[in-house]
This record gives C-alpha cells, structure tokens and sequence, in this order.
C-alpha cells in the first residue's frame, strides 16, 4: 500500500488547489523557511484523521482554513484527500484504490468520506488501525516524535511497539467488550433490584385486587343511578337557564330601546344646545353690529360738529379777507391821489427849474463852460439822486419782504409746531391701532380656544358618557360573576362529602370546634392558582384544625353519621422540613417560578400546613422548564402555570379534560380578582359622578368664556375700526399741515431771494460838484448868488417832489402786494368750503344709515333672544324625557340583574352536575343532557344511592388500581426472569472473547517484541557503525501492561542513560528505534520532518542508506535541508510562496548532482 495522489485545497496556505502525485520511495519536500512545508505535513496527518487542533499547530479546528493575505480573500472551506494503492488489500476495503477525503467549513460542519461515501471519523480510524497509519502508529514523525521516543516513558513507547505488533485493533475490541461487560452487569444488577422489589409487591396487591373487584361492582350500580338523577338535574338546569336567558335577552333589548331613545333624547339635547350656541352667536354678531352702528352714529356726530366748526371758521376768515378789501381800496386810492399830486407837483417844479436854468445861460462863452459844467454836475446829480431813489424803493421793498417774511415765519413755526404735535398723535395712535389689532388678534384666538374648548368639553362629555355605560354594565356583569362564585363556595360546591358534612355540622353547631378549609386557608395570585389547585390536588379539601383532638372528633362524627371520609390536617402534628440545597439552587435556575409553598399566602398559624403540604413542590413557567430540571433532585413534584406536573418518580401528567373544572383554589383566586376589580370599577364610578359634575361645568363655563370671548372680540373689532378712522383723520389733517409748511417754505424762498443791490450814492459830493459849478458860474455873472440860491432853491423843490413821489409809489406798491396776497386767500376759501360742505353731507347720510342699522340691530336681536327662549324651552323638555328614559333603563337593568342571577345559578347547578359527571364517571354534556330528557328517576333512587355509597364508605379506601396493578406486576416479573437469563448468558459470551483478545494481544506482542528487538540490534549498528542497542521489557511476566526500555552502548563507550545523549546521538538512536519498527511493520507511508537537522554529514550518508533499504515496503515523504538526504529522494517537491501567505507547489525530478545546483 503506497500514498499515490494528494490533493489539498483551501489549507493552512495552500489556497488554490493543489493537486501532485507521488512516486518513487523517497520524496524530498525543499524550500525556504517559512514557506509552507511543514503545512504540507499538517494536511496529510489532518487527511488521516488527526482531530487535535495542537498537534497541527493551530488554536481551534478552523484556524487550518486559509484565513486570507493581503491580496486574497479568507476561504470559507478547507479539503484535503489522500488516495493510497490498494493492491495488496493492506486496507479492510476490497478495491483497488481507497481516496479518504476530509473537509470542513467555518460553520464547523466536518465531512469524511470513504471513497466518496460520507462516513464517520472513527470508521477513518478503524479502517487505519494497524495498518502503520492508525492514531497510536509512527507515520508522521518529527524532531518532536524523535525526542519523544527516548524521553517517552516505557509505557508510553509501548505504544509504538503494539503498533507494530497489529494489536491495536484487538485493543479496541477488548475496551468494546469490557464496556458491554459493565453494561450487562449493571442491567444483571438492575433486573435483580426490579424482581426483588416486585416480588414484595405482587403479594399485598393480591388481596387489593380482589377487594377492587366487588367496590367496583357497587360502584358501577351507584354509577347507573346517580348519573341519571345528576343528568336530570342538569336537564332541568339548563332549562331553567334557557329561560332565564330568554327573559335577560328580552329585558336587553327593551333596554337597548331605552338606551337608544334615552342617546336619541340626550343627542337631540346637545343639538338644540348647538342651535341655543349658534343663536347666541348670532345674537353676539347683532350686538357687534349693533355696537358698531352705535359706533358709527356717534363717529358721524362727531363729523357733523367737525365740519361745521371748519365752516364757521372759513366764514370768519372770508369776513376778515372782505374787511381787509375794504381797507385796501381806500389805501389804494389815498395812494393814488398822493401818487397824482407828487407827479404834478414834480413836473412843476423841473418846469420852474427848466425855465431858471434857461434864463441864466447867456453870460458869455465863460458863463457857457461854467454853465456847462454846472449842467453835467446837475445831471450827475440828477441821476446819483435817481439811484438814490431806486436804492431807497429797494430799500421799502425789502422792508416790506421783511415783514411778509416775519409774519410767515410766525405761521411756520405755528405750522411746525403744530406738526409735531400731530405726528406724536398719528404714532401713539397707530400704536394703539397696533395694540388694539393684536387684542383682536387674542380675542380671535380666545374664540377659536373657547369654541375648541367647547367644542372638546361635549365630546368629551360623550366619549365618557359612553365610557360610563361600558362601566356599569362590566360592573353588573361582575358583581353577577362574583355573587355566582359565592354562591359556589357557600354551597361547597367541589368539596368531598366528608368535607362538606364536617364545615355543614360545624356552622349548625353539630361539631365544636375551628374547621378551616385547606383552599380558603391560602388567598393565591390568580396566575399561579391553577399550579397551586393542581399542587394539592385532593389536598385542597382536606381541613385544618387547631388540635389533632378536633380531628379525632370529627371522624367519630362522620363514623356515627356515615356522612363519608374526610382528611385533616393538625396543626401541632405538621412537621414541615426545610429546603435542602439542591432546591434552593434549583430556586435560582431560569424557567423556576418559586416554591408553592412560598407562592402560597396564609396567616401565621397556618404557616405549617402548608409548608408541609407545598414545601418541597416546585412551580415552573413551562412544561419544557419542567422536563428540563427532572433529574434533579430535592423536590417532590414539579408543577407548571398550565397545570401540567412531573411527578418525583418520573411520571409527566398533563393534557385536557373534556370540561374544565375549577377548584376552591381559582374559584376564590377568581373572586379575589372580581372583588378588585368590583373595588376599582367603584371607585371609578364615584369618580365618574364627580366628573359629570366637573364636565357640566367645564361646558357652561366653556359657553360662559366664548360668550365673553365673542363680546370682547366684538368691542376689539369696534375700538380696531375707530383707531384706524382716527388714525386717517390725523394723517389727513398733518398732511395738510405739511402742505401748508411746505406752501410758506416756498412764499419764504421767493421773499428772501437776493435782488440787484444797489450801490449808495454820494449825493453830498454831487451836490458840492454842482454847488461849485453854481458859484463859478454865479462868480461870473452878476446874479451868481442870485442865481445860485435860486438854482439851489429849485433843486431843492424837485428832490422834495421827488421824493413824495417816490413815497407814494412805495405805498401804493405796497397796498397793491397786500391786495393780491389776499385774493390769493380768498381763492384758497371756496374749495376748503366745498370740501367741508361734502364732508357735512356725508357725514350725515353716514349718520342717518348707522341709524337704520342700528334699528335692524336692535329688532335682529329681539327676534334672537325669542328663539333662544325657544330652544331653551325645548331642550329642558327634551332632557327631562332623556331622564324618564334613563330610570326606565335603570329598571329593567334591574330586572336584568335578577334574571342574570336566576341564569348564573342554574348554570351553577347545571355546571356542578356536568363536573360531577364527567369528573366521577365520565359522562360528557351531550349525553348527559340526551340522558336527563329521557330519563325519569325511580322513586327509591335516591335511598338506594344512599345505601350504596354507605357500602362503599364502609369499603374504606379502596384502590381500583390494585387490579390493573397486580397484572402489570405478575407480568413484569416474568418477562424480568426471561431478562435475568439472556443477559448471564450474554456476560459469559463476552467474557470468554476478553479471555481470547488478551491470549491474541499476549502472543503477538511478544512475537513482534523479539522481531523489533532483533531489527534494533541491527539497525543501531548500521547507523552507528558498531555499538550495541537493546531492548528490554519493565515487567515480563505482564504482557498486557508491561513498558518498554531502551538500553544503548556507543562505539567505543560503556551503557549510558538516554538523557547524556548529544543532540545528533539521540536523532540516530531515535531514528534507530524507528528503522526497527519498520523493518518488523512497515507503514505504508511515513513522513520525516527534519529529523536530520541534529545530524552531521557522516551520520547523514547512513541515514540516507539505511532510509533507502527500508523504500521497498515503506514510502518516505522527507521534508529537509539537508543536500545529502535531498540526492537520496527519488521525487522532489519544491514549496514556495510565490505570492505572500499563499503557498506553492512545484514537483521535479533530480537531473543532476545536488552539488552542481
């Protein structure tokens, strides 16, 4: 058998698939470092099965996938086969080639295969044992192996030596054989410790059998006559019921009638509210109209008074414009005439003066010079006086300008003035308007939140209104539950007879004596009542009393009265155990409710009671918790939340019943839970009652707000409107204003606008000109002086004329400005007058229609108020129907409260008769009530029903068990000794095939021991080159357990101890001892890891040659450095790793000398 094909994929570094063949005895692995040669190794002892994660030099089994590099991906799967030649059929397997495959995932799913058929690892194993391939062999070998072979301890390296001798199967046998051996014995032993025990049982059941026989024929009897008075009283139950459900239907639907006709009233009560709101809105609209025409009439007065002012004023104005007319034309006309006079005057006096200067020009050509210069000063005169005069008109007009310009300087400054004023008045007004805006803007949104709040207030009252009448029905319908189930436990409905005559006799006084019922005595959540029901099972109607003497009492009563059996349970007798360890660590575990016992509240005094009865009872969320902690220990039943229970010996209980039944336990959990929610129901009730009160006043205070709302909204809208008309009235009264400054501004410019200025004259030099020239002139002529002071005279009387001429101009100047400046004025009256004339018109047409609104407003709102009182009117009389309705209601709820407790008692007495039906005999509702139509009741049924229960107290307990029990134990017996037999002989078969494998493991092992011993002699020799190498056996006379020591002599030295070796000796001594094994066993294949490192070039050479000698029966893979050993390789196989982390292959064939490489 060799190793032909290897193929590796996803492994270690090997990531691409690797395929190679191996031929040739001896195959030399070659590369660097680091490159993945000893991967190559891995894979093959991992492809043979090899399951530790260390020995392949990995943390855990996936970590021989190809995690990834930096150019590639991690691998999801790692494979390896290995394909061997079979022709010699080495291997248990009859075909020519055997392909053992290996793969796993990162899942972790691992996959064998046998020439391609899946497989388990151990059939791997078994098909490799003893072929030199198996677990314990010797065909991957490293420096590590070659160590261990000589630090080993004898028992170690005995292994080695049993895999050469082919016992390693016979081993396996024998481990199998004794493991079956152990199995017998403990069933051997089991089946005694059964046949015991039933053998004790069979006996006592006997005569149990026989007295369940007869109780069972007088059960049977009692069975045929109760079931027919029990079915009859459920016949007529459920006829009773039917009636009274008939009635209640009845009753439901005249008080749905009354429902519906009382929401119909009540709905149309809330629609006559809304039309009472909606006409009180109206009527709040015709009161803002109303307020708005009041509003308007008094604005339009307001007017009225405005304009006529403004006429009286612009009358006043004309009567002093006309006045001031007057006075002007006779101005004008004293200024004309003044202006006529002056004239005439002037030319006179030019005349006279002419006429003078004439009469004095003919005095010699002198005289003429003189004359004419005296004529260019008097016309230089004459003209300086010219200019003088128009200076001086200049003058008044300015003057005149100055006090135009006073007086409009004074007008403007009464303008400006006043605008300020007005402007200030135009601000704080728009910043009322603004205020005034947004308290219209909050008075909106008050109306909108009122209206909202209104609006949710009803909807409110409706939705809880609604809620209410949910309520009260959920609360009749629970208190019709709750007196039901008190109704049960008051009649001890469940309870045994005996129970139920002890708590009868106590209440008539028949006992004396304190008798608590096992289920009142306890009050339980209602969640886990029906685990603790089932956790006391009949327990629960066992009674508590005070004294073991109350007990005593009790059952000679129930003796002398054959009233039945009943169970108690003493107080001073109770000796509760406590919790052992395992259940208070069981306690901690998830899925464990508690103990039931814990789960269980009751008063002090009962306290020991119960622990005795659920102490050691365990509660459980789920069936599968149960299951789950079934094989623990210190408890005596698990019981889950649905009433399923793991009994202490193993038995699981559990399913349905075909009616569910209820016990005292979850009839009081239940009424527990109906009397709180009764409590809570009530109080939310109670709360209703104040929260309609609530809710009827949050409405008329919600309509009392939106009225308000409305109202204030109304006068907000009344105060915007009048802020905004005052507001233009300013603006239009301070835009005139402006026009008038900018009006005087204007007149202003124009009045201070700079004429031509005229330069003064000097008259005094002209005149002292013109007097010089008088004086030459007179010098020269006999009448000089004459002629002087007449000349003067004359000049003098022509600038007097002059100047009232001028002064009259300058008057009548000044009357004609003061005349067109008024008829300007005047102009300015007549469209100030229209306009205010307009503004009057309109103010009282505005006036008389405020009036005519304020009419219809006022009849709008009359009529209002009388629809109001109409609808007010009719929703009182709708309302007080809607509550006729609701006591009508009230009533026949009533009458349905009766009717639901005549139902809930005949389905009590029905429920009770079906329960004992089918609890005591099996009878299902169908057939009972099939039973009670049909069935009439003998009239003795009753006393004979009697008598054969008192039969059967009489019986005492009785178990009917006994029977089926007694033929289970007689036949468990007998098929017991039928076991007992085959399983002593089965003991002796296997122990006569332990006898034969240890005979087998003895003759071959000690048959290989020589043949190795022999080969190591030998081999040591070759390798060494002389010395002497033996080995030896710990303990010969054991051969089954004996280890195996290696003893060695060097050339030339004396017998060491293995550990003062030198490293390369112990490598060849090793490899010695190896080389032994495969002369004796060959393997078909072995792989070398470096186990030449240590060895120098000597001891290389005979290495080399003793691994050739062995290639005829054994296949070498050899992973070196070492050029000596790679010569001796038939094959070569290159690794490299061309790419980081991924590792290649490259087989070759040596064609040269190692040396010339």
């Amino acid at each position: 058998m060799r190793l032909k094909r290897v193929r590796i994929s996803g492994f270690k570094t090997f990531a691409d698939k690797v395929e190679f063949s191996l031929e040739g005895g001896i195959v030399a692995v070659v590369g660097p470092n680091g490159c993945g040669k000893s991967n190559l190794v891995d894979a093959i002892l991992w492809g043979l099965g090899e399951g530790n994660a260390r020995s392949l030099r990995a943390a855990s089994s996936q970590d021989v996938i190809f995690s990834g590099s930096t150019r590639r991906k991690p691998i999801s799967t790692a494979e390896v086969v290995l394909t061997f030649d079979n022709d010699d059929r080495a291997l248990p397997i009859d075909t020519a080639e055997v392909a053992i495959s290996r793969r796993l995932s990162r899942s972790g799913e691992s996959d064998y295969r046998i020439n391609g058929r899946s497989c388990r690892l151990r059939d791997v194993h078994e098909m490799l044992a003893d072929s030199g391939l198996g677990r314990a062999g010797y065909a991957i070998v490293g420096q590590k192996e070659i160590d261990s072979a000589l630090s080993a301890s004898a028992e170690e390296r005995r292994g080695w030596l049993d895999e050469a001798a082919g016992v390693q199967r016979y081993r396996a046998r024998k481990m199998e054989s004794q493991r079956r051996l152990a199995q017998a014995q403990d069933h051997l032993s089991r089946v005694d410790d059964l046949v015991r025990e039933l053998a004790r049982e069979r006996e006592p059941l006997r005569g149990e059998a026989e007295r369940a026989r007869r109780y069972r024929i007088i059960q049977d009897s009692l069975r045929e006559i109760e079931v027919g008075l029990l079915a009859k009283e459920a016949f007529e139950a459920t006829r009773e019921g039917q009636e009274a459900t008939k009635r209640v239907e009845e009753a439901t639907r005249a008080a749905m009638e009354r429902e519906a006709r009382a929401a119909h009233l009540e709905a149309s009560v809330g629609e006559v509210g809304e039309r009472v709101g909606e006409v009180e809105a109206e009527m709040d609209a015709v009161r803002s109209l109303q307020q708005e025409s009041l509003t308007a009439i008094e604005r339009a007065e307001a007017a009225i008074s405005l304009h006529r002012q403004r006429l009286e004023g612009l009358d006043e104005q004309e009567g002093r414009l006309a006045e001031e007319a007057t006075r002007t034309d006779v101005r004008r006309a004293e200024a004309n005439a003044e202006l006529e006079i002056a004239r005439q005057d002037l030319g006179d006096r030019q005349g006279r003066d002419h006429d003078l200067r004439e009469s004095l020009g003919g005095v010699g050509e002198k005289r003429h010079t003189l004359r004419a210069a005296l004529t260019t000063a008097e016309r230089d005169l004459n003209q300086g006086r010219e200019r003088e005069k128009e200076r001086l008109k200049q003058e008044a007009e300015r003057a005149a300008r100055s006090e135009r310009a006073i007086a409009l300087r004074r007008e403007k400054e009464g303008v400006l003035a006043a605008l300020p004023d007005l402007e200030s008045a135009v601000a704080e007004a728009e910043n009322e308007a603004a205020a005034v805006v947004e308290k219209e803007g909050e008075a909106v949104q008050t109306v909108e939140a009122a209206r909202a709040a209104l609006a949710e207030a009803r909807k409110a009252g409706e939705r809880n209104a609604v809620a209410d009448r949910e309520t009260m029905s959920r609360l009749a319908s629970l208190e019709g539950r709750k007196r039901g189930i008190e109704a049960t436990l008051d009649a001890y409905e469940g309870l045994t007879q005996g129970a139920r005559a002890v708590l009868e006799a106590a209440e008539r006084g028949h006992l004396q004596g304190e008798y608590t019922l096992v289920a009142d005595a306890i009050d339980v959540d209602r969640e886990f009542a029906l685990a603790i029901e089932t956790a006391l099972g009949g327990s629960a109607n066992d009674l508590i009393v005070p004294e073991d003497q109350d007990a005593k009492e009790a059952i000679r009563w129930l003796k002398e009265r054959r009233a039945g059996r009943a169970t108690f349970q003493p107080i001073p007798l109770m000796r509760p155990s406590e919790p052992s360890y395992e259940l208070r660590r069981l306690m901690n575990e998830r899925g464990i409710v508690g103990r039931a016992s814990e789960l269980a509240r009751c008063t002090p005094r009962f306290r020991p009671v119960i622990d005795s009865l659920l102490g050691r009872v365990v509660i459980a969320e789920t069936l599968d918790d149960a299951l789950q902690y079934a094989r623990t220990t210190g408890w005596s039943r698990i019981v889950t939340l649905e009433g399923e229970v793991v009994h202490g010996s193993g038995a699981v209980s559990g399913g349905v019943q075909g009616r569910p039944t209820y016990g005292v336990v979850q009839r009081r959990a239940d009424l527990s839970e109906i009397e709180e929610e009764i409590a809570r129901i009530g109080t939310e009730v109670q709360g209703a009652e104040g929260r309609k009160g609530g809710e009827r006043v949050q409405v008329e205070a919600a309509q009392t707000a939106l009225a308000d709302a409305e109202k204030a909204l109304s006068e907000a809208r009344r105060e915007t409107a009048d802020a905004r008309r005052y507001i233009k009235t300013l603006a239009d009264e301070a835009a005139r204003t402006r026009r008038d400054a900018d009006r005087i501004e204007k007149e202003l410019a124009k009045l201070v606008e700079p004429g031509p200025a005229l330069e003064n004259v000097d008259l005094p030099a002209l005149e002292t000109a013109r007097d010089d020239a008088v004086r030459a002139l007179a010098a020269e002529s006999a009448d000089a002086e004459q002629a002087e002071s007449r000349l003067k005279e004359s000049s003098l009387a022509v600038e007097e004329a002059k100047a009232r001429m001028v002064a009259a101009e300058r008057r009548l100047a000044g009357v004609e400005r003061e005349a067109v400046e008024r008829l300007a004025r005047a102009e300015k009256l007549g469209p100030s007058r229209l306009a205010a004339g307009e503004a009057l018109v309109q103010a009282g047409q505005d006036l008389e229609g405020a009036k005519v609104r304020r009419a219809d407003a006022d009849e709008r709102l009359g009529e209002a108020q009388g629809r109001r009182k109409e609808l007010l009117e009719k929703s009182l009389g709708l309302a007080e129907e809607a509550k006729a309705a609701r006591a009508d209601m009230d009533t026949i709820r009533a009458a349905i409260h009766q009717a639901e407790l005549a139902r809930t008692r005949s389905d009590h007495r029905r429920a009770a008769a079906l329960e004992r039906l089918f609890e005591e005999y099996g009878v299902g509702e169908g057939e009972a009530l099939q039973i009670g139509e049909v069935h009439i009741p003998a009239p003795e049924a009753g006393p004979t029903a009697t008598r054969l229960r008192r039969d059967m107290k009489a019986m005492g307990v009785v178990n009917l068990g006994a029977i089926d029990a007694f033929e289970r134990v007689d036949a468990r017996l007998t098929e017991l000794d039928g076991q007992r037999e085959d399983v002593l002989g089965g003991l002796q078969e296997v122990e006569k095939a332990i006898a034969e494998l240890d005979r087998l493991v003895r003759d071959r092992f000690f048959d290989a021991f020589a043949k190795v011993q022999e080969a190591f002699t030998t081999t040591f020799q070759e390798l060494f080159g002389g010395g002497e190498g033996r080995l030896s056996l710990t303990e010969p006379d054991k051969a089954l357990d004996t280890g195996v020591e290696i003893e060695v002599a060097l050339p030339g030295k004396r017998r060491q101890p293995l550990n003062l070796l030198s490293g390369g000796e112990r490598s060849l001594c090793a490899t010695a001892f190896l080389f032994s094994l495969l002369k004796v066993k060959p393997s078909p294949l072995v792989v070398l890891d470096e186990v030449d490192a240590p060895l120098d070039g000597r001891n290389v050479e005979r290495f080399a040659r003793a691994l050739d000698k062995l290639t005829d029966r054994t296949q070498f893979i050899v992973i070196t450095h070492n050029p000596t050993t790679i010569e001796s390789a038939n094959v070569w196989l290159g690794v490299t790793m061309q790419e980081p982390g991924v590792s290649t292959l490259v087989p070759a064939r040596p064609t040269a000398p190692v040396a010339s490489l």
